[in-house]
């Protein structure tokens, strides 16, 4: 029973949750026109797979013998732990942008942080991974929708500061055209 619970919690960091929900996600973002979060998703979990698989391929690290489920490939470093982190990036951004409220956005964010502790912690207990693998799944996960994000915001605040100076070109060479006392 336990495994079978286990094995049904690490499905929840496969790519058959992960990027439908993500799909989702992107989509209700663009509907409510939150165009940087969703540049921040879309590029994160981009930058996230192509990142995973590159290490996996070039490290090819073996996994532990005797996995309590079959898989395939390498192990290094955990696919599952750095999909999982779309689960934490998703809890805060839903926290901070639509929960009223500090007690319940510091629930959402502790939900979206523990389900990826879990999906990690149960590859480990699988035997699927060494904790070392998840450990740089959650790391890069971490990363890459951190740089993301970061690049995001710059952009955001470059384009907004372009923005800004324009409307005050605009006011200061309207204010000399009004009347004169």
């Amino acid at each position: 029973w336990l495994n079978e619970m286990a094995d049904g919690i690490t499905e929840l960091g496969s790519g058959w949750v992960v990027f439908p929900l993500a799909m989702l996600a992107a989509i209700a973002l663009g509907v409510r026109r939150r165009w940087m979060e969703m540049a921040v998703l879309i590029a994160g979990m981009a930058l996230t797979i192509l990142l995973v698989h590159g290490i996996k391929d070039s490290v090819d690290r073996p996994r532990p013998e005797d996995g309590l489920v079959s898989v395939s490939k390498s192990a290094f470093p955990s696919a599952h732990a750095a999909y999982s982190v779309f689960y934490a990036w998703l809890g805060a951004t839903i926290a901070l942008r639509l929960v009223p409220g500090v007690t319940w956005r510091s629930l959402v964010i502790a939900s979206g942080i523990v389900l990826a502790a879990v999906v990690g912690i149960s590859r480990a207990y699988l035997r699927v991974h060494w904790l070392s693998d998840v450990s740089a799944g959650w790391a890069l996960g971490v990363s890459c929708f951190t740089a993301v994000a970061a690049v995001v915001l710059i952009c955001g605040h470059i384009r907004d500061n372009a923005r800004r100076h324009e409307r005050a070109d605009q006011h200061s060479r309207g204010a000399g055209s009004g009347a004169r006392h």
